[in-house]
């Protein structure tokens, strides 16, 4: 009898995760607060697919309201949950809670993946923290993460959002001595940066070693370099 059938935690944290959408997040919470009233025991899975329903929906403050439930349930939370409420910070621009939640998950030891560090310099870039996603990116090679080509992307992003060209060059370099490759993204960026810097010499050095490299480039790539040109 289908009506006997009890439900469990698979059957609650599916549903969450189903809630896919932007708006998806209201609805996500409804079976995430169904659970207690149901004596079905919550589990990381369960946290993380709602604060990633609460991120896809901005509603951030959700996604910290959700932790302080995990805390005081004293279930611990794990790397994918800590990426999922960073990459909540960071649609929302909310570089601070963002930043704090990665020097939690440092000081509990646990190591944070290239799309939670990543996510954090995003936040930063939104917040025109641009010093700050320098920083994390010191501290994080300091701790010897293995820094990708996605979080060097990001933190160049964000140098060239903020017009820094000199610190965007920096991070290219840095990037080549760390052994990890670049790809159109990364000279896109750093090549912008210097157009907004006027170092047109620059720019177009960058262009022609991306060509040597081997690096594919694209119109975004052939723009970048004729309008750092013709400044």
């Amino acid at each position: 009898d289908l009506n006997k059938v009890q439900p469990n935690a698979f059957t609650f944290n599916a549903a969450i995760g189903d809630c896919k959408n932007d708006n998806g997040w209201e609805e996500a919470l409804q079976p995430f607060s169904l659970m207690a009233r149901c004596n079905v025991e919550s589990n990381t899975v369960t946290f993380t697919a709602a604060m990633s329903a609460c991120g896809k929906g901005v509603a951030w403050h959700k996604t910290f309201q959700i932790l302080g439930v995990m805390a005081h349930g004293k279930l611990e939370a794990c790397s994918f949950t800590c990426s999922a409420a960073i990459s909540s910070c960071n649609k929302a621009g909310q570089w601070e809670k963002a930043l704090r939640l990665v020097s939690a998950i440092v000081q509990t030891r646990m190591e944070p993946d290239t799309s939670t560090i990543s996510a954090a310099i995003s936040a930063c870039e939104k917040g025109d923290q641009w010093e700050k996603a320098l920083q994390l990116v010191c501290v994080m090679a300091c701790s010897r993460v293995q820094l990708s080509t996605i979080v060097f992307n990001a933190a160049i992003s964000a140098c060239e959002t903020a017009s820094q060209w000199e610190q965007a060059l920096q991070l290219a370099n840095m990037l080549a001595q760390a052994g990890v490759k670049a790809n159109t993204i990364t000279c896109s960026a750093a090549i912008s940066a210097c157009e907004k810097g006027s170092k047109w010499e620059s720019g177009v050095y960058l262009f022609f070693s991306m060509m040597q490299s081997k690096v594919e480039s694209n119109t975004i790539t052939f723009n970048a370099a004729i309008s750092a040109c013709e400044k």
